[in-house]
């Protein structure tokens, strides 16, 4: 990182993911490290939940086509921003990824105006969209690997969960979006290195001028992805839940002490920890991302990085060999117990009832 990443005093620093591009780490090291940020002339807003809040205003304000309803989280934001006066300020959600053009307009106009800079990050394909589909099934979705990328990467462009991922994961558009009202020399495009974790961290220090090592030293190292059988284990659970006619907001609370297993477990599981891809969504993966690499080359922003470091190469699967997932014996027990846990706690009943519903039964 150079001196000329420095951005000038009272600058308003927007980063804007997309999810899954490194955005967690970023956040949790500017926030534990606020008093220090300070101490150099760098303001990152208080409260994880306020930011949450207000980026989901936004966004579902526009969804509902209202521009004038009332934004109460955004705008108390938009002020604290604003009372830093000449420090560089960062506001950090990868939800802005997703905003729509009318959005995009708003959050630059809330967060700085001319003031504005803006940074994303492209991820290889290859490296997001297995990770995406971990974090989907974490989150109730029921479908393997496979029949999320035939949603994904299929033709059906109205359906959510395709939505989701191409709505900030398409990095013309993306940058087309937010160029439009910030122009492309307030615009800095990062390609991620996917074996550097200290890449965003220094980038950061760089922009907003900060001693080199300080987000890195409070970077969250515990957001890794769970092994392939955990996620497997929990996407079974998905399923049983929702044969058993759970409602999906009931058993994604159920699953939530599972994941939370899961994560606490992170790194003791055996075997692999993303799920290989099929030869026809790995061709079409390469097809997507040599097009991307096109685009990126024809931007017009600053981009930081080699773009031809998105060409990735997909696991592939070979259709005649399955990999043996195992499940350590206690974390198994131990997930199934949480669960079973918190359906009877769902249900309103203590285990203690169940005891006495037996003795009832055997008098």
């Amino acid at each position: 990182m150079t001196d000329s990443l420095l951005l000038p005093d009272g600058a308003r620093l927007i980063h804007i993911g997309p999810h899954k591009s490194g955005s967690t780490a970023i956040q949790v090291a500017m926030f534990e490290a606020r008093s220090e940020l300070a101490a150099h002339g760098v303001y990152y807003p208080g409260g994880s939940r306020r930011r949450w809040k207000a980026s989901q205003e936004l966004l579902a304000a526009s969804r509902r086509q209202a521009s004038d309803a009332p934004l109460k989280h955004w705008e108390a934001l938009s002020s604290e921003v604003a009372a830093a006066g000449p420090m560089r300020v960062c506001v950090s959600d990868e939800v802005f990824g997703k905003a729509s053009d009318e959005t995009v307009a708003r959050i630059v106009a809330g967060l700085g105006g001319e003031n504005a800079h803006i940074v994303a990050i492209a991820r290889q394909y290859d490296s997001y969209l297995p990770s995406q589909w971990q974090q989907r099934v974490k989150a109730g979705r029921l479908e393997s690997y496979e029949e999320w990328l035939r949603i994904v990467l299929g033709n059906e462009t109205s359906l959510w969960e395709h939505r989701n991922v191409w709505g900030s994961h398409d990095t013309k558009a993306l940058v087309d979006r937010w160029v439009e009202h910030v122009g492309p020399d307030r615009f800095t495009l990062v390609v991620a290195e996917e074996s550097d974790r200290g890449q965003l961290s220094r980038l950061f220090e760089a922009m907003l001028g900060l001693p080199g090592g300080l987000l890195q030293l409070h970077a969250d190292r515990s957001n890794q992805s769970s092994a392939l059988a955990e996620v497997e284990l929990i996407r079974s659970l998905n399923n049983a839940l929702a044969n058993q006619g759970w409602s999906k907001s009931a058993y994604q609370r159920l699953v939530k002490r599972g994941v939370r297993a899961m994560v606490a477990n992170s790194g003791a599981t055996p075997g692999p920890r993303r799920p290989a891809m099929p030869a026809w969504a790995g061709q079409m993966v390469r097809e997507l991302s040599d097009m991307r690499i096109a685009q990126i080359n024809a931007l017009g922003v600053r981009v930081l990085g080699d773009p031809e470091r998105l060409r990735g190469q997909p696991i592939e699967r070979d259709d005649a060999v399955s990999a043996d997932l195992e499940i350590p014996a206690h974390l198994a027990g131990h997930v199934a117990g949480l669960v079973i846990e918190a359906a009877l706690e769902e249900l309103g009943i203590h285990p203690s009832d169940l005891e006495q519903q037996r003795k009832s039964r055997t008098n």
